[in-house]
């Protein structure tokens, strides 16, 4: 008895450590900055967070309503940021809106 339950606990811990690189990377966002890339592998992740990740990885600010928030699973890689990002929101019917800013100077920020 006590050999079974030994083996099936082996056979749980095997189990776990095989498809641990999966859930591992189920939270992958990645931003190649001189490409200006986005490749993003998510399942089951707050839309809000998801949009903070992008914008902490990518350094562009990322405004919404949090109450629109809901878990969305989304996966592409090496898009184009602004591509990327319509990726990510046309499935949940929202729109995006990309604006210009200026600084002093003049210089113009995206």
């Amino acid at each position: 008895m006590l050999k079974a339950l030994k083996y099936k606990y082996i056979i749980l811990l095997m189990l776990f450590f095989y498809f641990y690189p999966s859930i591992a990377k189920a939270e992958e966002v990645k931003y190649n900055r001189k490409e200006g890339r986005l490749s993003i592998n998510v399942v089951n992740s707050s839309l809000v967070k998801l949009l903070e990740k992008i914008s902490i990885k990518t350094g562009v600010t990322i405004k919404m309503e949090s109450e629109i928030d809901r878990h969305i699973t989304v996966e592409f890689n090496n898009l184009p940021l602004e591509e990327g990002l319509k990726e990510i929101i046309r499935p949940n019917s929202y729109a995006i809106i990309f604006e210009e800013h200026t600084v002093e100077g003049g210089k113009n920020i995206p």
